[in-house]
């Protein structure tokens, strides 16, 4: 069974790191670069680690609404290909060297009106988290485990695995 591209209503993607070739709007690069018609829209969200399944979700809502019937919606990174970037200066004419951050995971420029304990990425709150609530590692191991053995519930959202198809 095919799918016509032009049927879509959205494509929506999640996506934290916006530059470089993923660009400002990674989702409709995707629908341009795909070949899908110019009038399908594409529409990037970023919720940072949570982009991915914000997009689902958000496609899920719209169908739940009845503001379309035809998505694509997930999350797509390259944190590899995370681009260095350098920070503008707050004075004109400034003659020194820029700061040069690093996009790739956690904080990038911080506002310092923020606590600093807020502004930790998620690795360094989940090792602050385990030592909090002593949780070892063996048990998280064992938690993620468990949690990948369990077969998957029904789920009683909008739509169902039978409306799947490939596209092309």
């Amino acid at each position: 069974m095919g799918f016509d591209p032009a049927r879509l209503d959205d494509v929506i993607l999640g996506c934290t790191n916006q530059a470089g070739e993923d660009n400002r709007n990674v989702a409709r690069m995707a629908v341009l670069l795909a070949g899908f018609p110019v009038e399908v829209p594409g529409q990037t969200v970023n919720r940072l680690c949570g982009s991915g399944l914000q997009a689902v979700m958000t496609a899920a809502q719209a169908i739940k609404a009845g503001e379309g019937d035809a998505f694509i919606a997930g999350g797509v990174e390259s944190m590899t290909r995370a681009p260095y970037v350098m920070a503008k200066r707050a004075t004109a004419w400034d003659r020194r060297p820029p700061e040069v951050v690093d996009t790739t995971v956690g904080w990038r420029m911080v506002n310092p009106r923020m606590p600093k304990e807020w502004t930790i990425s998620l690795g360094a709150t989940a090792e602050l988290i385990a030592s909090r609530y002593k949780i070892s590692r063996e048990e998280q191991d064992q938690f993620a485990f468990e949690s990948q053995r369990r077969p998957p519930r029904p789920s009683h959202c909008a739509f169902s695995t039978k409306r799947s198809c490939r596209l092309r």
